[in-house]
């Protein structure tokens, strides 16, 4: 079933309306013009795909400047973008139409204005004024928004999808129909606990028959937003059991190579001195009684004084030195730790570990 799409438009009055827009989609849809929105964006190099959207949810609550926000985020080039609305006056404006806000999808008019470059300047005409935007590797890095009715007077029209894979709005929770029609089959016909390559194939055969399942788009959604939900709970654990496990046999080796150091007490007290300067370990090397560390920050700003100075204080620790460090976001330190390691037999120091980094 298709349904109307609408969009939200700032009177002369500076009162907000809704009016509709030509063509349906299979949801309903509400586009918010780039006027109304904040644009935030970040680097996000490193992370695998299926982090892309935990990540983008953690950004949102972190840097939503409206206490009951809208967002639209995508990641593109390594970077992750973030559009902000104020859901609060976009549902004042659907609830005196009649339209009940919780039943439609969001779409931030910037995701429906491909950029005319990937990598470079660009001035992107839309409704109300002009979005002076910063490209870079196909991602929009900065984004200043310049109100001008007359030099946007007549806007291109908007593209019938987003062009970057939107993260956080329902519309990125739910697969096209064909797609939903072949997964609700095989789910509830076939053995559900089939192999995730095995479901897409199967899904793809029976989306070519699909048209006799139409009548089950209803009852599909329900069925595969709660399917998405424990797909990312599983991919959590998942992520989490491996992440232990590489840390559990880093901690056990070194352990065994180097039985005289008294680890454990040397753990618990960095992790101390971690948790109240919010830093996390990300390169860890034991040379006989020398400790290297390089933390990075665990999402604020590092106060380096501060950090020095709870690691000269830790028991046991001497002669704590700053090294040179290339990143902004991690800090490296050479120290002494006498008091938690004794000097080890010939033959245990040949086995010892030059190196040891957790992951």
């Amino acid at each position: 079933m298709l349904h109307p799409v609408h969009r939200l438009q700032i009177e002369p009055s500076q009162e907000l309306t809704v009016a509709p827009l030509e063509g349906k989609r299979w949801r309903p849809t509400v586009v918010v013009p780039r006027a109304l929105c904040v644009f935030e964006s970040m680097p996000c190099a490193g992370l695998a795909w299926h982090e892309h959207r935990l990540f983008a949810q953690a950004q949102a609550a972190r840097l939503a400047p409206f206490k009951n926000y809208g967002c639209n985020a995508a990641v593109v080039g390594g970077r992750l973008m973030l559009w902000f609305w104020d859901q609060a006056e976009v549902s004042a404006a659907l609830n005196a139409l009649g339209i009940d806000p919780l039943s439609r999808v969001y779409q931030a008019e910037s995701l429906l204005r491909r950029p005319a470059v990937r990598q470079g300047s660009d001035s992107l005409r839309c409704w109300g004024g002009i979005d002076l935007q910063e490209i870079a590797q196909g991602a929009v890095v900065r984004s200043v928004w310049q109100a001008d009715s007359a030099a946007a007077a007549t806007p291109e029209p908007l593209g019938t999808r987003t062009w970057a894979r939107e993260l956080l709005s329902r519309a990125s929770h739910q697969p096209s129909l064909f797609s939903r029609l072949g997964r609700l089959a095989t789910r509830q016909v076939l053995v559900p606990v089939l192999s995730t390559a095995t479901v897409t194939l199967a899904a793809a055969y029976l989306a070519y028959w699909g048209g006799s399942y139409l009548g089950g788009v209803q009852r599909l959604t329900q069925l595969e937003l709660a399917a998405d939900e424990a797909d990312q709970a599983i991919g959590n654990l998942v992520a989490l059991r491996q992440s232990a496990a590489l840390n559990e046999r880093w901690v056990k080796n070194y352990s065994q190579l180097a039985a005289s150091v008294e680890l454990d007490k040397l753990l618990d007290a960095l992790s101390r001195v971690m948790e109240q300067h919010g830093v996390v370990v990300r390169e860890f090397e034991l040379r006989r009684d020398e400790l290297r560390l390089a933390l990075g920050s665990a999402g604020g700003d590092i106060d380096l004084p501060r950090l020095l100075e709870g690691l000269a204080q830790m028991p046991g620790v001497s002669d704590v030195q700053l090294r040179d460090n290339v990143e902004l976001s991690q800090v490296g330190f050479s120290l002494r730790v006498p008091g938690y390691f004794a000097l080890l037999s010939p033959e245990t120091e040949a086995a010892a570990p030059a190196a040891a980094k957790p992951k």
